[in-house]
């Protein structure tokens, strides 16, 4: 062991050894706040969208519907009492039996409906594992007000805003402690040397019981989410395995048992089963965060879950290493080993390189499979947060950038020209300068472990938000303009490129369906291309309803759609709407 100079920083050490615990305890402080500030920013974040339902949104029925059908973007599971038929006195009229086939839900109602205004409120869990919940009203007879009221207390146990907000806050909590004590554990391993402690240590230990907790407090909050009916719903029949589907039981039962491995070799010597326990334990928990959320429904499915698993590898590698690091550093510069602590200093350095190449690839692959083009980039809440986690990324890679092509090669130079010197030749002034490196450096290292909280309290966001490539498709488009002394109302589905159907509702001066038409005609452009009008003839369905049933709409932009009635046979009357397809 090289012998210490009497100016050695041991001011330094001590600072290091003191400010250690409160690196931990600022990256909790900063992933509480990254998801307090960030959280209510987006309370719904849905991912599964209701695409279309019958009765429509503000649809005004002649006779009523003997039974509620939801159409979602994804597949989505809903347990009985998850569709909600209410009048205007907040009476349920549904059987509370719906049913889920794919991305179809049904309930059926009760018969017969009497004139009035209803809403349906419903509660479905999308196939990415997250709740999403809505609400729209319609009316039979004549159209008829329902109070806001009925539709907030629809769920009447639900405390919706408590409960996107805790979650979140676990979420951030899980990631941070996750990957934290994974990579802690991983580079530990690789930096120790035979004499030195474990890796799983006190910190370590910490940080998976406090990772585990969260991942378990997480199911009630799914289940009061799910159900509507608070966090006392989990002990309800049927409201777990609702809590745990879509992969969610998968990821928690992962993380869970990585998580418990590593509580279990805390503390014991690090060597042949002990270290072979921990090391799958520090593999296997974060892996627990890629089996649920938006990798479930990604295309291709074996790129989305190959660049989600290397990304969170990478992660947990960076932020745990980092911490293993001031660990060592901390130890052999109290142990006066300046250079085992520049050796450490130089392997992380190699190591760190590798990562942020896997950080980077991992993530240009997930940025083209979440978001898919620059308009949905800078127009969606997911690319908001995207473009913020990526900024903050990239300050964290300047930092040590900064470390690893300046300070790392002074230090270990200092050390090697320190372990060469005689005591008595050793220039006190060098040795000064060594000190302020080391402290630099120590600093720059801790502003990155907080730089890295902050983008994993962004990436636990983002897992609550619908992705950017979803956000931009447009789904069912609604329009409406007058039609002489009433209403034209239009639903295009789903308004994307290629086949759509078109319907086209022809209500009264009093919403009412305007049964005096027999047939109608549609002109459709796309103004901006010079592109029609092309003349279609669509199906009567109903009293003032007609259909054009997969018409071609292969341009995406701004469409026109002008519907040509006549209510005698020497009036013409035509009302034209707009709507997007993209």
């Amino acid at each position: 062991m090289p012998a210490a100079h009497p100016h050695a920083p041991t001011v330094t050490v001590g600072r290091a050894s003191r400010r250690l615990g409160g690196v931990v305890r600022a990256a909790f402080a900063v992933a509480v706040l990254a998801v307090l500030v960030l959280g209510p920013a987006a309370p719904a974040s849905a991912h599964a969208q209701l695409t279309a339902s019958d009765p429509t949104d503000g649809a005004v029925l002649d006779v009523a519907p003997a039974q509620v059908t939801l159409r979602f973007s994804e597949g989505v599971t809903v347990q009985p009492d998850g569709v909600r038929v209410l009048d205007r006195d907040a009476t349920r009229v549904d059987g509370g039996v719906a049913e889920a086939q794919g991305s179809v839900v049904v309930a059926p109602v009760d018969q017969p409906l009497p004139p009035g205004g209803y809403v349906v409120a419903w509660r479905v869990v999308s196939a990415d594992g997250h709740p999403v919940h809505g609400a729209f009203s319609f009316s039979v007879g004549t159209r008829t007000e329902v109070s806001d009221d009925v539709v907030a207390n629809a769920f009447a146990g639900s405390a919706d805003g408590r409960d996107e907000l805790l979650g979140a806050i676990l979420r951030a909590v899980a990631y941070v402690a996750i990957l934290a004590s994974a990579g802690a554990v991983w580079m530990g391993a690789a930096l120790r040397r035979d004499d030195e402690p474990t890796p799983v240590g006190r910190v370590v230990t910490g940080l998976s019981a406090v990772g585990l907790l969260a991942v378990v407090l997480q199911v009630p909050v799914q289940a009061s989410l799910a159900t509507g009916q608070g966090l006392g719903a989990i002990g309800q029949e049927g409201v777990l395995g609702i809590a745990l589907a879509d992969g969610v039981g998968w990821s928690i039962a992962i993380s869970g048992i990585g998580l418990i491995a590593l509580l279990v070799t805390a503390g014991l010597p690090f060597r042949s089963n002990v270290r072979l326990l921990a090391l799958a334990g520090a593999a296997l928990a974060p892996l627990g965060l890629v089996v649920t959320g938006h990798t479930r429904t990604m295309s291709p499915a074996v790129v989305g879950y190959l660049a989600d698993a290397a990304h969170v590898a990478a992660g947990a590698v960076w932020i745990g290493g980092l911490g293993a690091l001031l660990a060592v550093v901390r130890r052999r510069r109290a142990d006066d080993d300046v250079a085992g602590a520049a050796r450490a200093l130089a392997t992380f350095s190699g190591w760190a390189g590798a990562v942020v190449a896997v950080v980077v690839a991992a993530g240009l692959a997930l940025t083209w499979l979440e978001v898919g083009s620059l308009r949905a980039l800078t127009s969606t809440t997911y690319g908001r947060y995207l473009m913020a986690k990526v900024a903050v990324a990239l300050a964290v890679v300047a930092g040590a950038a900064w470390n690893r092509f300046r300070l790392v090669p002074a230090i270990v130079a200092d050390a090697d020209a320190d372990a060469d010197a005689e005591a008595d030749e050793e220039d006190e002034d060098a040795a000064l300068d060594a000190a302020r490196r080391w402290r630099v450096l120590q600093r720059v290292v801790r502003l990155e472990v907080v730089g890295l909280v902050v983008v994993l309290g962004l990436t636990a966001q983002l897992a609550n938000t619908t992705p950017a490539r979803t956000s931009v498709v447009p789904g069912v488009q609604s329009a409406s303009a007058p039609l002489g002394s009433g209403t034209l109302e239009v639903l295009v589905d789903p308004a994307r490129p290629g086949r759509n159907d078109v319907h086209a509702y022809l209500l009264d001066s009093k919403g009412r369906p305007d049964d005096r038409f027999d047939s109608a005609e549609m002109e459709l452009a796309v103004p901006a291309e010079d592109v029609g009008p092309l003349v279609r003839t669509p199906v009567r369905a109903g009293p003032g309803h007609f259909i054009l049933v997969g018409t071609d709409l292969e341009l995406a932009g701004d469409w026109t759609l002008t519907v040509i009635v006549k209510p005698d046979r020497f009036t013409e009357q035509r009302a034209t709407v707009g709507f997007r397809v993209g």
